[in-house]
């Protein structure tokens, strides 16, 4: 978890222990205890993310630019939990208000029901909109330029 989320991993387990859907937590923090059959956890960094990343159905997450980007180009919804930044609840507003995820203060059992039940809905948002750039755009940022120049 990251430093200024509000909840402990132990929170996060007693939240997602049971259900059938599997959880795989990214965390710095050092786990001990035995695991439920659907919850994996890797440390910060893995070489794991990458790959589990790219086969996700939706991500649970604070609301930093980087990942967020990675999910939108993958069309990955988002159920986002911002940090005490502004530019954090910036992103997670913004993912709201376009329907490309959930923005809450807090991970809760409510609220991942209503993501997990919202995820197709979310992906087709992510996958139609018009406002994502989901391509090299530096051809696009030349032309802007050429004609702003001209």
């Amino acid at each position: 978890a990251q430093a200024g989320f509000k909840q402990s991993l132990k929170e996060v387990i007693d939240i997602v222990k049971g259900r059938k859907e599997e959880f795989h937590i990214f965390t710095k923090e050092v786990f001990t205890e035995s695991l439920p059959k659907n919850i994996f956890i890797y440390p910060h960094g893995s070489c794991e993310f990458d790959k589990l990343l790219s086969t996700c159905s939706g991500v649970i997450s604070t609301a930093g630019h980087n990942l967020l980007g990675e999910c939108m180009y993958l069309n990955i919804p988002v159920y986002a939990m911002p940090i005490d930044l502004y530019e954090q609840h910036l992103h997670a507003s913004m993912l709201s208000e376009f329907c490309y995820g959930l923005n809450n203060s807090a991970f809760s059992e409510v609220k991942l029901n209503e993501f997990i039940k919202q995820n197709s809905f979310y992906k087709e948002n992510i996958r139609h909109s018009q406002i994502l750039l989901k391509e090299d755009g530096t051809y696009k940022l030349l032309k802007l330029i050429d004609l702003y120049l001209k």
